[in-house]
């Protein structure tokens, strides 16, 4: 997906997989002037190559599975909602543990260019795994009704230029229609089925829907029908701020 000047949905595995250097199965989910985002599902057992970019800002973020991420001389256990920020020149490389495949999104701004990743020695022995305390989950109501917890520092935010949410619409809850002046935002299904309000149009999505709002579009998640919380990754560029939110 592009960013346009109108909104649009997809389901993100209908989209074909990109060659890439590590040979993960990864599809490019979005791209704009300011911001790609990259879906990666990755074997068990799978290592990524050690690598860094010079000009590119990158944060994983897991949504299934678990896996170990090395980030220069640290090394870190990341698990569902695990975020991590990786500035420029930081090597890093990205390791499955367990069972079960490693699904994450990685996001670059600016957007990714393979020219901007350089391949480092494996000399590298993996250092111990810091456990680093969670971000810790504080759950606010948002301005739209649905409970919203922030999976990003202040700091990261401003850095890298986009702010990471987590938000959970109960069933039987209809969240308020509003919209950005200056913020665009990606709506991508966790999991449950809802609809989506957008220009007035109501459309089914659920997990794997990808919904991209620009400035100025009014929208609004909706799951008075479902039966199970709809949960959703919300990304918003440059990042959200209670100013730009105008109800309707």
């Amino acid at each position: 997906m592009r960013a346009s000047l109108m909104p649009e949905i997809i389901s993100v595995c209908n989209l074909p997989p990109v060659p890439n250097v590590c040979n993960q199965e990864l599809r490019e989910i979005f791209r704009s002037p300011q911001l790609s985002i990259a879906h990666v599902l990755m074997q068990p057992d799978a290592l990524s190559l050690l690598h860094e970019h010079h000009r590119m800002n990158e944060g994983y973020l897991v949504l299934a599975g678990e896996g170990v991420l090395q980030a220069g001389e640290t090394s870190r256990m990341l698990s569902f909602l695990g975020y991590q920020y990786l500035p420029p020149f930081t090597p890093h490389r990205l390791r499955t543990t367990g069972a079960q495949r490693l699904e994450h999104l990685v996001f670059a701004t600016p957007p990714f260019i393979p020219e901007d990743v350089h391949l480092l020695e494996e000399t590298r022995t993996w250092p111990l795994v810091t456990e680093a305390s969670p971000l810790p989950f504080t759950w606010f109501s948002a301005a739209d009704g649905a409970e919203v917890t922030s999976l990003d520092t202040e700091t990261e935010r401003t850095a890298a230029g986009y702010g990471l949410a987590y938000g959970i619409l109960k069933p039987g809850r209809k969240a308020i229609p509003h919209y950005h002046r200056t913020t665009q935002e990606l709506y991508y299904v966790l999991a449950g089925r809802g609809k989506v309000l957008i220009s007035g149009t109501s459309k089914p999505v659920s997990k794997g829907s990808l919904i991209y709002l620009p400035t100025r579009t009014v929208h609004g998640l909706d799951n008075r029908e479902g039966t199970e919380p709809l949960q959703v990754l919300c990304v918003s560029y440059p990042p959200y701020s209670d100013s730009d939110h105008i109800a309707v």
